[in-house]
């Protein structure tokens, strides 16, 4: 899962995911992670099927994530896509001026500040 992963969070409905070796079976597993839902992410196939038969038949559990993951999103960095705007256009600021003195191109760690957690926009 990759965009539908990201639109059934946003939608309030939790999910399972099993962490697989490619970057398309990851991102639903790093969109569960990165808003603190990891408890839903199985490392294989026999322990997702757990997880979702597990999920399935407890209904109050599934209330609870319901609920845990309605209080999460707001705040969740990964679906704050205003902050992470402006920590493209800082990533992009900070190349654009080793440009401008001659530098030759070099990594910008994003996870470094001035664009650790992307920055708030409000700052």
């Amino acid at each position: 899962a990759r965009a539908t992963a990201a639109d059934v969070l946003r939608a309030g409905v939790p999910m399972v995911t099993r962490l697989g070796p490619d970057f398309a079976s990851r991102v639903a597993a790093s969109l569960l992670v990165g808003i603190g839902l990891d408890a839903l992410v199985a490392d294989d196939i026999p322990a997702c099927t757990e997880l979702a038969t597990g999920l399935a038949s407890d209904r109050d559990r599934r209330e609870t994530l319901r609920a845990d993951l309605a209080r999460r999103i707001p705040d969740a960095p990964i679906f704050d896509t205003t902050s992470l705007a402006r920590g493209i256009e800082r990533a992009c600021e900070a190349i654009w001026a080793r440009h401008g003195a001659g530098e030759k191109p070099a990594p910008i760690d994003l996870a470094e500040p001035p664009f650790a957690r992307w920055a708030r926009a409000d700052q």
